[in-house]
């Protein structure tokens, strides 16, 4: 090389010594299968693992937010939340439960085959993908800190939204510097200790036990969170006979003598729900005042009763639709009265059907 040979040259020449010498060769055609089915795995596992890695930081993304905005509510930005954050919290748990082990699996097996040989090399499409995922952590890195430094400016920052944007700092921050090591590691052969991606992995594992601990404290337990969805549903179905009940109202001019009279009420869809999701039992339903003709109009007024499993009073933000105000309810027995209005004319009156009692 010194007096002019190229790497490749030398490299030529030095095969075609060996190959006089005597070295034996393989058969043809082994060499080439052997490569193809390493590179094949190679590439399955990096596809995979790149899988894993997006549910993961799309899992504690979602899981530290719905801590945060259970810790710090916001009535300006969640009064419109039309979904229970419980759904999003629990889900990001299980997604991390399965996902992080499966991860950790598929990254022990890719430094494991490179480990074990050497001289191998990977595919362009696991560096492209690698090289892909440390450009979308920086763009991240970079987004955030710009999207912080004009939220001060603006006067708006907050302890929810500086929080927020810590959270996808350091999630981007681990993500490209543990890729950032493992290019230095796999491509360019540099001598990085095994411990300090063991350090990567322990270090995380500890966040996202944190996490789920403190969701776990936001959502409470599976058998709570069961008994909310009753509570939910309970609120809904009271919601949907109010209706009813006002549509029954408006259409025959008078008050249903019970609920169970919504049964036979084909005009809506949501009069067949009456009874307790849980316990079967009839949703309470009375008359307060028959209605009073006033003018054109009728009033009058009735009362709804249901069992609920928690106090809901006292929470810090309502995490459903704004017009459901039956989600607001004491533990127990909880009733509500209700006022209903009618038209009243002359045009409307010809137009009455009897209904059967």
């Amino acid at each position: 090389m010194s007096v002019g040979w190229s790497e490749d040259e030398v490299e030529y020449i030095y095969t075609q010594a060996l190959v006089a010498y005597g070295v034996p060769l393989p058969k043809t055609g082994n060499s080439n299968a052997i490569l193809q089915k390493n590179s094949a795995a190679d590439i399955i596992i990096s596809i995979f693992s790149f899988a894993l890695l997006g549910t993961l930081v799309t899992a504690m993304i979602s899981l530290f937010f719905g801590i945060i905005e259970y810790a710090f509510p916001d009535k300006l930005t969640d009064y419109f939340v039309y979904t229970s954050r419980s759904e999003s919290i629990h889900y990001a748990t299980a997604a991390l439960i399965i996902g992080l082990p499966l991860y950790s699996l598929s990254m022990y097996v890719w430094f494991k085959r490179f480990r074990e040989s050497g001289e191998k090399k990977e595919s362009s499409l696991t560096r492209g993908i690698t090289y892909a995922v440390l450009l979308l952590s920086t763009m991240a890195l970079a987004g955030d800190l710009i999207t912080v430094i004009y939220t001060y400016l603006q006067g708006e920052i907050t302890a929810r939204f500086f929080l927020k944007a810590i959270v996808v700092l350091c999630i981007s921050g681990v993500v490209f510097g543990f890729y950032f090591l493992e290019r230095k590691k796999i491509q360019y052969k540099k001598d990085v200790s095994r411990n300090t991606f063991r350090f990567f992995g322990l270090s995380v594992s500890i966040i996202v036990i944190i996490g789920i601990l403190f969701g776990f404290i936001a959502t409470g337990s599976p058998e709570t969170a069961r008994k909310k969805a009753f509570d939910n549903r309970r609120s809904e179905d009271l919601s949907a006979l109010e209706y009813c009940i006002q549509v029954y109202t408006e259409r025959y001019k008078r008050l249903p003598e019970n609920i169970q009279a919504l049964k036979t009420f084909s005009d809506i869809s949501y009069c067949p729900a009456v009874t307790d999701p849980e316990t079967g039992s009839m949703y309470e339903y009375s008359i307060v005042s028959q209605l009073q003709r006033k003018d054109t109009v009728l009033e009058g007024e009735f009362e709804m009763c249901a069992y609920f499993a928690f106090d809901t009073t006292q929470e810090k933000l309502t995490e459903t639709p704004m017009n459901n105000k039956w989600q607001i309810h004491s533990k127990g027995k909880y009733c509500s009265k209700l006022s209903i209005t009618a038209t009243d004319t002359t045009e409307n009156q010809a137009q009455i059907t009897p209904f059967p009692k």
